[in-house]
């Protein structure tokens, strides 16, 4: 039995039932073998930059009957990964790691469930102009912190300014968990303006993002 936090959790719910998937960065492995588990994938491809973490993940899996279901590679990313891809999932890391890790994807790999740390906005950008399109972009809330988990596949998109900023599905929604966010970086924009003054740099930037947070708070 496997127990994941709500983050993961909510990962490995957006990895849709196909035959391979990879989780790469994967840490210990806790993933791969939950979906293992739950019949989401048939087969994984589990990969980590450390070799420390990798065997802590082949000790799981195999303590769990997965032999011949999981292949482990000691990499960065997808390199020299010879297999056959359906879905990749690339979770817990920062934007700007994850955009070099997209960019050496195989082409074949048409699915992606994605969980940026932080820059979630540049990660949105990346996609957009690199020949993916989001499917779902979707904010969750997991021990009082926030956390974007995106879905997209191969193909063509287009993102208006608040879309990049917030997440067009988060927009079209507007779950319980995406309009706590915003209330929360409402209250921060407020705090920093009462503590900043008029002729702080910031000020423009804050107030903009704020009058960008009132519009979706008040609109229907």
């Amino acid at each position: 039995m496997i127990k994941l936090d709500e983050r993961l959790k909510a990962v490995a719910e957006s990895v849709p039932y196909c035959g391979t998937v990879a989780d790469i960065g994967t840490d210990h492995g806790l993933l791969p073998c939950f979906l293992l588990l739950e019949g989401r994938a048939e087969r994984t491809v589990i990969s980590d930059i450390s070799q420390k973490s990798l065997e802590k993940a082949k000790r799981r899996a195999n303590s769990l009957g997965f032999f011949g279901k999981a292949a482990f590679y000691c990499t960065e990313g997808f390199l020299g990964i010879g297999e056959k891809i359906d879905c990749a999932v690339v979770a817990g890391m920062g934007a700007m790691e994850m955009i070099s890790i997209l960019r050496g994807a195989p082409p074949e790999v048409g699915f992606f469930v994605l969980q940026p740390m932080k820059n979630a906005p540049r990660l949105r950008k990346f996609l957009a102009e690199n020949g993916f399109f989001i499917e779902s972009d979707r904010k969750i809330h997991c021990k009082g912190k926030f956390y974007d988990i995106i879905c997209a596949r191969r193909g063509q998109d287009s993102l208006t300014k608040e879309e990049l900023l917030f997440g067009r599905t988060n927009l079209k929604e507007r779950g319980k968990a995406f309009l706590a966010y915003l209330e929360r970086e409402r209250e921060k924009a407020f705090s920093i303006l009462k503590r900043i003054g008029k002729a702080d740099l910031r000020r423009r930037q804050l107030e903009e993002g704020l009058e960008l947070i009132d519009g979706i708070l008040n609109s229907d």
